[in-house]
């Protein structure tokens, strides 16, 4: 970790209006819609076999990219690495929905498809990684008992560009080690156990069918994504949760980001509606876009943090990290 100082986003207390109340609200708004309390219940409802299928179209681009190096040509690695990383993004997205339990009936099955699925490739372990993350949930904004709090450098009293404060992130030690390695070093024995077992199968898979070669080429296309693309895309994508607005609601602390063809890359799987899946954390990934248009009639929803594009325009989900250090006006308030 850089010892730059930092400064906060806002107080250890976070004061604000409880999530219990947000959600409250929301769901008062619904009910007097009409169908709207009906429409909610069936979001919240497992789809298994839209998540299979997903699971199975990302380990298809992964097989893929590895192919493109080993049958076509090594001059197509680059190409390799940004489908590889961007789908080990999208592996990380479907264990989260696991984790909420939302791909399937049951808690055991998410946990053993989550972990067998996506957990164990990552290097994650699913109970470890399921408590901290909901530690976030229930501590929103917190500095201290936040596990994914981001603190603001502070720098040298110059004014931070977006390009500085993600650079300032993606050279942080800890946040590297994290990319590279999950829960790995702090997971129980157990674990480490089961993460061997799971790539010795996999590889001796490889071995069997294409050599040695075709196992460690795998191998080292996988680390190096993780390394590389997978640490950039997920910089970016837990900078732009939160960072930059002040703790308080889940309204006020969190974003929408935008939904367009740059999402495949950096907000996979549909992982872009951020205040939707921190209000509803029990709606499925692939129903987040239907809970949003749901909730958009309700006026403080709608006044919510909602990015119309990655990096260009007012309304640009960068432009908004930089909310901490903008004066007075509407572009200080809202994405």
């Amino acid at each position: 970790m850089m010892n730059e100082p930092r400064q906060r986003t806002g107080e250890s207390s976070v004061p604000g209006v409880p999530r219990g109340q947000e959600v409250w609200e929301l769901r008062e708004f619904l009910a007097a819609q009409g169908g709207g309390a009906d429409t909610l219940e069936a979001l919240q409802v497992a789809r298994p076999v839209r998540a299979l299928l997903e699971i199975a179209e990302t380990w298809a681009l992964i097989l893929g990219a590895w192919a493109l190096c080993i049958y076509v040509s090594w001059l197509l690695l680059p190409v390799a690495l940004v489908i590889i990383g961007s789908r080990q993004r999208a592996l990380g997205n479907r264990l989260h929905d696991a984790a909420h339990g939302n791909i399937f009936h049951g808690r055991a099955l998410n946990q053993r498809a989550g972990a067998l699925l996506c957990g164990l490739a990552l290097f994650e372990d699913f109970e470890l990684y399921r408590s901290e993350h909901l530690r976030h949930h229930a501590y929103l904004g917190h500095p201290e008992k936040d596990p994914d709090y981001l603190e603001v450098p502070a720098g040298d009293g110059r004014r931070h560009t977006t390009w500085s404060l993600y650079v300032f992130y993606a050279r942080d030690a800890r946040l590297w080690r994290a990319s590279l390695l999950a829960t790995l070093l702090r997971a129980p024995v157990a674990h480490r156990w089961r993460v061997a077992l799971w790539w010795a199968v996999v590889l001796g898979m490889f071995s069997w069918l294409g050599g040695a070669w075709a196992a460690l080429s795998f191998a080292l296309l996988w680390l190096i994504s993780k390394m590389t693309v997978y640490h950039l895309i997920k910089v970016f994508a837990e900078i732009s949760d939160h960072i930059g607005l002040p703790p308080g609601t889940v309204l006020g602390y969190t974003r929408n980001h935008p939904s367009n063809v740059l999402s495949f890359f950096l907000h996979p799987h549909h992982d872009n509606y951020h205040v939707t899946h921190h209000l509803f954390p029990r709606v499925p990934l692939a129903n987040l876009s239907r809970m949003h248009e749901l909730l958009l009639p309700a006026p403080a929803y709608a006044q919510a943090h909602h990015c119309e594009s990655y990096f260009w325009g007012p309304r640009s989900l960068v432009k908004s990290w930089l909310h901490f250090q903008a004066g007075p006006g509407p572009d200080a308030t809202r994405s």
